[in-house]
């Protein structure tokens, strides 16, 4: 585990890219964040339904998901680019002294880079909504984003270079 964690490349000017293990972590702690946020946040009358019934509901389980999206969204861009626009990081990278940078001056990004950023976040979940097939595209366009993030020299994801954005230590 140490060598997950161990020191991540540098640029000619010092700069340390934060890598894939140490964001898959953050991922990891953030998604749990806004799962309980979001379950704290959404309207709960048709899971609580869903959950008591006799068998399972396909009607009352659909009925519940899409309480839960409008929600699920709005708590997903709140957190994600409200903490990015004002710490340049989540508290998942905040652990790692992470925080995401112009990927051409490595200073605060602006809100535009972030929007742009935040697309390959809730792009899989929002398509899904529309469309399983689209869904699925979406989310292969996540995984090689992450995947992109362990081979990219400077450990930028897909979301990175649209945004325009690096993750460096502070």
């Amino acid at each position: 585990m140490s060598d997950i964690l161990a020191e991540e490349p540098q640029d000619s000017t010092g700069i340390e890219f934060i890598g894939f293990w140490k964001r898959f972590i953050a991922y990891i702690i953030d998604g749990i964040i806004m799962t309980a946020l979001i379950f704290l946040l959404a309207p709960k009358g048709n899971l609580m339904e869903a959950l008591n019934s006799d068998g399972l509901d396909m009607s009352l389980v659909t009925a519940a998901s899409e309480d839960f999206a409008p929600v699920s969204l709005a708590v997903t861009l709140v957190y994600l680019v409200g903490l990015w626009a004002w710490r340049q990081a989540t508290l998942g990278l905040m652990i790692f002294g992470a925080r995401i940078a112009d990927a051409a001056t490595y200073e605060k990004p602006g809100i535009d880079k972030l929007l742009r950023r935040v697309i390959l976040f809730v792009l899989p979940g929002a398509l899904t909504f529309v469309s399983q097939g689209l869904g699925s595209a979406a989310n292969l366009l996540f995984i090689i984003s992450c995947i992109w993030v362990a081979i990219d020299e400077r450990k930028q994801g897909l979301h990175d270079k649209i945004g325009g954005t690096v993750m460096i230590r502070k």
